[in-house]
């Protein structure tokens, strides 16, 4: 089914179809664990942590449609440095090490 309407109505529609569950169970939950364990690294509380993990698969999904969609690598390249230039001074902001899960 169409219908042309927001990105939570295209959401609800694919969750509905079986073969989309797994996939879309993982687009979130398995980023999700990753990106805020880092910003625990970083000095956020695990609550903290989660927000700006939201907020950054978010920013990144958007910007990965962004750029599919105008295929202007140089804004959206310049756009995703903005965004996490507010990250910057946090400490390890710059440590190259992978995050891991928190025991």
């Amino acid at each position: 089914m169409r219908c042309g309407c927001s990105s939570k109505c295209t959401a609800t529609h694919s969750k509905a179809e079986p073969h989309t569950a797994p996939l879309l169970d993982t687009l979130v939950g398995d980023w999700m664990t990753t990106i805020s364990a880092r910003f625990e690294q970083m000095g956020m509380t695990p609550d903290g942590a989660r927000v700006h993990g939201r907020l950054y698969i978010a920013t990144l999904r958007g910007l990965m449609l962004d750029l599919l969609t105008t295929r202007d690598l140089a804004t959206t390249t310049a756009a995703w440095q903005h965004y996490i230039s507010q990250y910057e001074d946090l400490p390890g902001a710059h440590d190259s090490e992978p995050a891991t899960t928190p025991s």
